[in-house]
């Protein structure tokens, strides 16, 4: 196969992947290319082209050392649930494993080919915690915007153009939909826990979200076409400038992991003692991020049943 990864991949592989790893209670942080299930993931992702970035590298660790990674992973989770326990349960519900990998081109992504992991590029050290608290309240948003699209089309104008909130180029409407959701949830973490421990100097970081958040919301409002469940998250959504720490009621559970579809189809808040680690692989189109001009982008699956996609 004249596939240059396919060696270090198999080498990964060949020197993680015990049958006794195979299942875990707890958080699972690895590389990437440990299990043979990532392989048509790990295709699907090095042929994705993304103007902004060039040519994507997405290498797994190859035996690095990961405990600086695991112990701010760690402290970033201790962070979330200390100020906002819907977003630490979300995470527990929606993410079993954190897969870890080398390159460039992109920071992170998850896809609903595998519900329940995310991939997140390893940072430099002394970056790792701001790190670590951005993407896993990032791809866990996609996750669980994703399940949502699952039950309800949530818009009725997915490929619609116009402009995205991180990306500078225009995009489908869904993918701003997803674009925004996911910096709803970046706005509101990041001020709890600078409001809680100025001194991480989460500051800059919150301005960016706030900032690329009012743009997304002002797109939406004006251009998206919403099914009626749709029109229940968009009206969660909070106003820009309004006090994070204290959003309205409806924003709260749109913007918590409670938000979630009954079996009915409506939206309701999910009972206490739902949460628990996610372990299926679901279908669907990947949903991928990457960094372009300082900004995180998201690459979201587009809503069933339509298929496709491509970076927002």
């Amino acid at each position: 196969r004249r596939d240059g990864y396919a060696a270090i991949d198999r080498l990964q592989a060949w020197w993680a992947d015990a049958p006794e790893t195979w299942y875990d209670d707890e958080l699972v942080v690895e590389s990437i290319a440990v299990h043979e299930w990532e392989g048509p993931i790990l295709h699907e992702v090095r042929g994705t082209k993304i103007e902004s970035a060039g040519q994507l590298e997405f290498f797994p660790t190859l035996g690095r050392d990961l405990g600086a990674s695991r112990s701010a992973i760690r402290r970033a989770l201790e962070l979330i649930a200390e100020a906002d326990a819907d977003m630490a349960s979300e995470i527990a519900t929606h993410v079993s494993q954190v897969k870890l990998f080398e390159g460039r081109g992109m920071e992170g992504l998850s896809t609903p080919k595998a519900f329940g992991a995310v991939w997140i590029r390893v940072p430099e050290p002394d970056a790792a915690l701001g790190w670590f608290l951005e993407h896993l309240v990032h791809e866990c948003s996609h996750l669980h915007l994703n399940a949502l699209f699952a039950v309800d089309p949530l818009l009725t104008n997915p490929s619609e153009i116009n402009q995205a909130p991180i990306r500078p180029d225009p995009r489908p409407m869904f993918q701003i939909l997803h674009g925004t959701f996911v910096l709803a949830r970046n706005v509101r973490v990041h001020a709890r826990v600078h409001a809680a421990h100025p001194e991480l100097g989460l500051g800059p970081a919150l301005e960016r979200f706030r900032e690329q958040y009012a743009r997304g919301l002002a797109v939406i409002r004006a251009h998206l076409k919403p099914t009626d469940r749709g029109r229940l998250l968009m009206d969660s959504f909070a106003e820009p400038g309004a006090s994070e720490a204290a959003a309205k009621p409806a924003a709260a559970r749109a913007s918590s992991s409670r938000f979630m579809m009954d079996r009915g189809g409506e939206l309701a808040a999910a009972p206490p003692g739902t949460a628990g680690r996610a372990r299926g692989a679901g279908t669907g189109i990947s949903v991928l991020s990457s960094r372009a001009a300082g900004a995180s982008v998201a690459v979201p699956s587009r809503p069933s049943p339509a298929p496709g996609g491509g970076p927002s």
